[in-house]
């Protein structure tokens, strides 16, 4: 059996949270980025 190499994380807050850091220097395009999330027009998914 194939392991999972991709796991869809669009409903997790803490992968969500996870991003925050890399958007330090554009605040407003994380906010932008949840809100889409939220909205369900886009969605996070985890490698691994």
């Amino acid at each position: 059996m194939e392991k999972e190499v991709i796991e869809v994380v669009t409903q997790s807050k803490r992968a969500l949270g996870e991003l925050k850091p890399a958007f330090r220097a554009c605040p407003q395009a994380y906010t932008e980025l949840c809100k889409a999330v939220n909205e369900g027009r886009v969605s996070l998914y985890r490698l691994k």
